[in-house]
């Protein structure tokens, strides 16, 4: 198909040719268009003829254009108008010439231009330099295209156009072999010139953009010499017979000859050697240093660094190729003792350039803080030390991204990097902190402390990205790192030493990490707590808001604080999930101490006044807003994944539940301070007093003590759900309050013949009116919140006291157990039960308390006491219990 006339119309454009095209096909149109366009290179520069006449071409072989000979792969060809087998091929000759001068000299144009100053990336660098090695590969593949055209197009048979004809394939090759005899004498002949050339070459690129592109030409064509002369030596002394067969053959006259023989070669070669050796030494005298600007090559002059890597890859390469010789001539051994170290030695320098960088960044930065110092404490020390590492995660960017591309992949740069930088950032930190025990971290703020466990995540991440699996080698327990210390150059580095330094460091940075960690929130409750208590303790005032209620700035001075904290700590804590849960620690740390300063500080805000009650009851609602909102900000970032959302539920639900409970507290607590008011009027006093029996007849203490709760209720200063339960408690304080009265009383009562009234039914009937007067109150209330309904009920314990007191004075029917065991339902504790049933007794009766007080030991009350820790919690109200009013009477309290 390659020897068709191809079509004439223009070929579509590639990017046409493979839109849509399936990936089975894509495969076979590269060859027809392959095919195409060399075919329309045969005829339209007249080689078709020519292959057709010709019938073929020499097997194998690379042709140079020229009358000067140069080496090549096989042997070298020269241009003869003698022989028509050669002259035959000169047009292919030529246009084959001509492709390859026309591609050489587009690359030496691209070449041109990055030594002129082209900003390349090591990744453009390195894609360059593979493209350029891929077009060379494809030049001399389309040399092979056309030297071997196989006679029914299926070269894969081996059944070329030469295959039967070994005379002309013999006498071809002859030709070539001795066209390279005379060019290896030629060059052989000119070592002393070329050594000069090679030197002059160094010399003038000393210093220039170029230098390490020449070093490595110049390299190339080291190396080169070295093979010939190697080559020279092995042919020349084996036709002398230098092998060990041939020299047990010989005789011993024979064998004298043959070594004096040798050494004459080995006297011959020595001045060609030295030549070269001098050469050599002067090359890897200047290939090795490079690598001490290995940084700087890779941000201004990445190609250089490339070639500056081949250099040394073509020494490894060419002991590589040498090994197989190593038996059959000692030489060898040599070549290969100085070449194949060039890598190792690379890496040492490069290594040691890593170290003394990275020492130079943070010593700079701590010049630089020492110059600029407030203080010269620990403080401006820790953030220059910080900095100076904070810029090398930076370069570790740099090495990953530039720096790797120019490298093979054997060469570990990555490894090597992040064990050196490990290495001086871990030392520095230690430093700078009081060693592994971490016995200065504590003198740090809070601030730069989050600074440490950013830099500590950062530095987690960078090495993990150039060493994913750097985790599984980590030893927590482990108190001290690998040190990776080379004892001379030509050792080799021990990638696993480097590996396990690196390991080390990242186990010991996050130890510094959890100490940091600990100290940062110890660090952030104490400033929290500084600012909770300053808070707490400032002065509120209650205002009247649009709605009427009474409300401070108090939620929102802590809240603003704590927000702008919260925001603060997520924006340089959640950067990955490490930092997610170390701010989630932070949150946490953050309620616990919201929820612990709200206990201490809640009382205080409670005990001056009505007014200042209510104030933070609605206050403490608000916070539950506010907390809800900052938590709905957090969220809203959608940073937290659903396992770090319930923990952050888990640790916020104590604080709401905390506020809101304050929040019903403080709205009950209102109570105490409408009946503190009430207990300085005459009602406390003279309830169930004479005044109350004979002169209050129309009930008026009773009507004192709802004027005074309607006076404080009315302006509806709370929030309408702390409103209501405020009027629950005010239900049950009233009650209490009327009871406690009524055992004051009673326990001051010391007659045993006379009950306290002059007339008992008398007495009942004002009783009665006043709770008919309370339960009216409340009953009105009721209808505008049927939710009192319930507190409705507590007013039955009345009821069963005023019969248990009617009972008493033998106006009452029915049995004493019924009445009692009702007064039990009410109190549910057996103890506090037979109390309160004596003081009634002892109120009406008193002549019969005895004899009652052998009719509660007869066991028909059950239930048995309550436990005092009930009556006395942090959410008890005083004044709304009447098991808690009655133990302390009971107890001696008045």
């Amino acid at each position: 198909d390659i020897l068709n006339e191809p079509p004439n119309e223009e070929l579509p454009s590639i990017n046409f040719a493979a839109r849509n095209l399936p990936l089975d096909k894509f495969e076979d149109e590269a060859k027809k268009r392959a095919i195409i366009i060399i075919s329309k290179w045969i005829y339209d520069t007249g080689l078709i003829d020519e292959i057709l006449v010709r019938s073929t071409a020499p097997s194998d072989y690379d042709y140079v254009a020229s009358d000067k000979s140069v080496k090549t792969h096989e042997g070298f060809e020269f241009r003869t108008s003698s022989s028509k087998l050669t002259s035959g091929y000169l047009k292919m000759e030529r246009e084959i010439d001509h492709l390859r001068r026309s591609t050489k000299q587009h690359l030496n144009m691209i070449n041109a231009r990055l030594a002129d100053g082209v900003k390349s990336s090591g990744t453009e660098v390195h894609e360059l330099v593979q493209s350029v090695e891929k077009t060379k590969g494809d030049i001399d593949q389309l040399k092979k295209t056309f030297t071997y055209i196989s006679q029914k197009g299926d070269a894969k048979t081996g059944e070329y156009l030469l295959a039967g004809y070994d005379t002309m394939r013999d006498a071809i090759n002859a030709r070539k072999n001795l066209a390279r005899c005379f060019t290896d004498l030629q060059n052989f002949a000119n070592i002393s010139t070329s050594c000069t050339k090679m030197h002059d070459s160094l010399s003038r690129a000393e210093y220039q953009r170029n230098e390490f592109i020449v070093l490595r030409d110049v390299a190339t064509e080291y190396i080169a010499l070295e093979s010939m002369l190697l080559e020279a030596e092995a042919g020349l002394k084996e036709s002398f017979g230098a092998d060990a067969d041939m020299e047990k053959v010989l005789s011993r006259s024979q064998g004298k000859n043959r070594r004096q023989k040798l050494n004459d070669i080995d006297d011959y070669l020595a001045t060609p050697r030295r030549n070269v050796m001098s050469l050599g030494i002067e090359i890897k005298g200047k290939i090795l240093p490079g690598f001490n600007d290995a940084f700087e090559l890779a941000e201004t002059n990445p190609a250089a660094l490339v070639a500056l890597v081949e250099a040394v890859e073509r020494h490894v390469y060419t002991a590589e190729e040498c090994k197989p010789q190593e038996q059959k001539n000692n030489r060898y051994t040599d070549i290969i003792k100085r070449f194949s170290t060039m890598r190792d030695e690379s890496k040492s320098i490069l290594y040691r350039s890593f170290l003394e960088r990275c020492h130079k960044i943070i010593a700079g930065k701590q010049r630089l803080a020492a110059d600029l110092a407030t203080d010269g404490g620990d403080s401006d020390n820790f953030l220059a030390v910080l900095n100076g590492t904070t810029a090398l995660l930076g370069d570790t960017n740099f090495v990953q991204t530039e720096m790797l591309p120019c490298f093979p992949g054997d060469w570990d740069v990555g490894i090597l990097w992040v064990s050196a930088m490990s290495k001086v950032c871990c030392d520095n930190l230690l430093n700078t902190i009081g060693g592994q025990d971490a016995n200065r971290i504590y003198n740090l703020s809070v601030g730069n402390m989050m600074n440490l466990i950013n830099w500590i995540e950062d530095y987690r991440e960078q090495i993990k990205s150039l060493i994913p699996n750097i985790e599984k080698m980590v030893d927590l327990d482990k108190k001290s790192y690998q040190e990776l210390i080379f004892v001379s150059c030509d050792k080799p580095i021990d990638t696993g030493i480097a590996l396990q330094s690196t390991a080390d460091c990242v186990g010991m940075m996050e130890r510094i990490e959890e100490h940091a960690r600990t100290n940062f929130l110890d660090q952030v409750a104490d400033e929290t707590d500084k600012f909770l208590d300053n808070a707490y303790k400032a002065e509120y005032h209650g205002n009247r808001s649009s709605e009427g209620i009474l409300l401070s700035s108090l939620p929102q001075d802590i809240f603003s604080f704590i927000g702008v904290h919260i925001n603060l700590m997520q924006e340089r804590l959640m950067k990955d999930s490490v930092g997610t849960d170390n701010f989630l620690l932070f949150l946490s740390r953050i309620f616990n101490r919201l929820q612990f300063k709200q206990a201490e500080y809640r009382d205080r805000l409670l005990r001056d006044s009505f007014e200042n009650c209510c104030t933070a009851a609605n206050d403490f609602l608000r916070m539950v807003e506010k907390c809800e909102e900052i938590i709905q900000k957090i969220l809203s970032n959608g940073d937290i994944n659903e396992e770090g959302q319930e923990k952050l539920e888990n640790y916020l639900s104590g604080l709401l539940s905390l506020y809101s409970k304050d929040a019903s507290y403080a709205a009950q607590y209102c109570s105490k301070h409408i009946f503190s008011d009430i207990s300085e009027s005459g009602a406390y006093s003279n309830l169930f007093s004479n005044s109350w029996e004979k002169t209050m007849v129309q009930n008026q203490y009773a009507g004192i003590i709802v004027a005074t709760i309607k006076d404080y209720v009315g302006d509806e200063l709370l929030d309408k759900i702390l409103h209501v339960k405020a009027l629950h408690a005010l239900s049950s304080a009233t009650i209490v309050f009327y009871v406690e009265r009524l055992v004051a009383r009673g326990l001051s009562h010391n007659s045993r013949k006379h009950g306290v009234f002059e007339n008992d039914e008398e007495a009942l009937n004002r009783m009665r009116g006043d709770i008919n007067i309370f339960r009216t109150y409340f009953e009105g209330l009721a209808s505008e919140n049927r939710s009192l309904n319930k507190s409705l009920k507590h007013f039955d314990v009345l009821n069963t006291i005023h019969d248990c007191l009617a009972h008493a004075c033998g106006l009452s029917e029915g049995s004493a157990e019924d009445i009692i065991l009702r007064l039990h339902l009410s109190i549910n504790d057996t103890n506090l039960t037979k109390f309160l049933v004596q003081i009634l007794w002892r109120l009406m009766a008193p002549e019969k308390e005895q004899e009652i007080s052998q009719l509660l030991e007869n066991g028909f009350l059950t239930g048995g006491a309550k436990s005092p820790s009930n009556f006395n919690d942090h959410y008890s109200v005083p004044g709304l219990s009447l098991e808690y009013m009655l133990r302390d009477y009971q107890s001696g309290g008045n």
